[in-house]
């Protein structure tokens, strides 16, 4: 639309990349949250020169966009055109209802860079609720006070970096993933005289070459137990099992729950496997997310505004809630694929 093409012309990153990246609270405040600014096991997405605060970030200017997303910067930029949405497409001003979701991914690029427990992950939630409060402000001027609901969730947790774990006595480590394939691969040579049986590994599990399976002739089902005996060898790792042998699994009810709700026969590998708590597939620096436990799949839920009543519950819901409860609130039929539940003690 034109008005994007407005809004792009701006050069809004230029204007903020000037701002450089300072603290937003004394220092202190840092210490006593996240110890020590530079850390071992963080990495350096803004150049191998710049590990502390604050970080200089005109250098950037008409130079390289890409690292707006690594500063909270981009929080801001998307602040900014999810604004500029609502007034050119007249979001709230008719009848209907109008739906507008809004992915701050800074907190992700920034989590993933430098770990939960750093000064820029707490600095950038410092300025992303600073942003969140000059757009609900804008809303309650734009839209009007109580004519909105808004929902503040997140897609998943996240693990502490491998190093941090360890400075602390805390269980944890590294799965070095071309190791772990490399090995897979010269064991299954070894039993079955064929080379690059493992196609990769996807969202811990193993992937295999069916086409190359089936044009050795080999025995799928002996293979996929190699691979399992392997796999629950590896010291990283505490369960493996054949995706196709879910429901027989060797693992908990809340586990084998989880595992079901991922599996899709047509798009699933062949084996999946567990981690260790603590461990993640990856490298020494930053960290990642994606397994079963609870500092992975617990994540906030926060209501705001029109049909929505005070307070707080500790109660397990989920995310698939959310299209339920934002149903019932519109009076509407939920969608097709729903499964969650309505939160009724969000409503008022």
């Amino acid at each position: 639309p034109a008005w994007v093409k407005k809004f792009n012309q701006r050069n809004l990153p230029d204007s903020l990349y000037k701002l450089n990246w300072n603290l937003s609270l004394p220092a202190a405040v840092y210490h006593q949250y996240a110890g020590e600014d530079i850390q071992p096991y963080e990495a350096q997405p803004l150049g191998a020169n710049q590990k502390q605060f604050p970080y200089k970030l005109t250098s950037f200017i008409k130079r390289d966009y890409t690292k707006i997303a690594t500063v909270p910067y981009g929080n801001s930029l998307l602040e900014a055109l999810a604004e500029n949405v609502i007034i050119n497409e007249n979001m709230g001003k008719n009848v209907s209802t109008d739906f507008l979701t809004v992915s701050f991914s800074s907190p992700d690029y920034i989590g993933h860079a430098y770990g939960p427990d750093s000064w820029e992950q707490l600095d950038d939630y410092v300025k992303l609720d600073s942003v969140l409060g000059n757009f609900f402000s804008f809303l309650d001027a734009q839209v009007g006070q109580n004519n909105y609901t808004v929902f503040l969730t997140a897609d998943h947790g996240v693990a502490n970096s491998p190093g941090f774990s360890k400075i602390h006595n805390l269980p944890g480590g590294v799965l070095n993933e071309t190791n772990f394939i490399n090995t897979l691969n010269q064991l299954l040579q070894i039993n079955y005289g064929a080379s690059n049986l493992i196609r990769g590994i996807y969202e811990y599990q193993v992937v295999l070459n069916n086409d190359l399976i089936d044009s050795f002739k080999l025995n799928k089902q002996n293979v996929i137990q190699t691979i399992v005996d392997y796999t629950q060898s590896r010291p990283e790792i505490a369960q493996a099992f054949a995706t196709s042998a879910i429901n027989n699994a060797p693992v908990t009810t809340k586990q084998k729950e989880m595992f079901q709700n991922g599996y899709f026969p047509q798009r699933s590998g062949e084996v999946q496997f567990v981690l260790k708590p603590g461990y993640v597939d990856g490298f020494n620096q930053g960290t990642t997310h994606g397994v079963w436990n609870p500092y992975d799949a617990h994540i906030p839920l926060l209501w705001y505004g029109w049909g929505i009543k005070q307070g707080k519950t500790n109660r397990e819901i989920y995310m698939t809630d959310i299209a339920a409860t934002l149903s019932a609130l519109l009076h509407i039929q939920m969608p097709s694929g729903c499964v969650g539940k309505v939160i009724e003690e969000v409503i008022k």
